[in-house]
């Protein structure tokens, strides 16, 4: 299915998603080489990556092909299921916005987690119109958790590379 880790615990292990995310992040620095938004997702089931991709909105001109969603339907396109089964797992360099966490919904994603909030992306000029995760997961009556692991390996980062890649310092400008 893809990338699999020794199964320390047959969903999850804290270990295995940093290693996610750091797949995520390559992604991410993959898609800002090509000029994309500097964002990765990846969709973890049973313990494998199934799928694990960068933000496609530029270069798709389509404003909702966010990682999150592009990583989401490339899994299930993968699988040849409409929804995953118990345990899916999504894993971004960035808090879902209220697009993505829907989809995940939908699909049947249990746990998110992300690398950057969307408070950090707002702080730094990057993001200007989404609001939480956890306000879009409560809206929708979901059981989604949302876990954030900025404290511990955040995917800031990610801001700067694209800032240098496009010459410009966003918080600096009306972007």
């Amino acid at each position: 299915m893809g990338d699999t880790f020794k199964k320390m615990n047959k969903i999850e292990s804290l270990s295995f998603i940093r290693y996610a995310l750091g797949k995520c992040k390559q992604k991410a620095c993959e898609g800002i080489q090509k000029g994309e938004n500097p964002f990765g997702a990846c969709v973890i089931i049973e313990s494998n990556i199934v799928s694990c991709v960068h933000d496609h909105a530029i270069s798709n001109n389509n404003p909702a092909d966010h990682a999150e969603v592009v990583s989401i339907y490339t899994a299930l396109k993968k699988m040849k299921v409409q929804q995953f089964g118990p345990g899916a797992i999504l894993v971004s360099t960035c808090e879902p916005c209220p697009i993505c966490v829907t989809v995940a919904q939908l699909s049947g994603i249990e746990r998110i987690y992300f690398g950057m909030s969307i408070a950090t992306g707002k702080k730094r000029g990057y993001l200007r119109y989404s609001f939480s995760s956890y306000d879009t997961a409560i809206l929708l009556k979901s059981n989604i958790k949302i876990i954030s692991l900025e404290n511990e390996n955040s995917t800031e980062s990610l801001i700067d590379l694209w800032e240098n890649l496009n010459g410009v310092n966003i918080s600096d400008t009306s972007i």
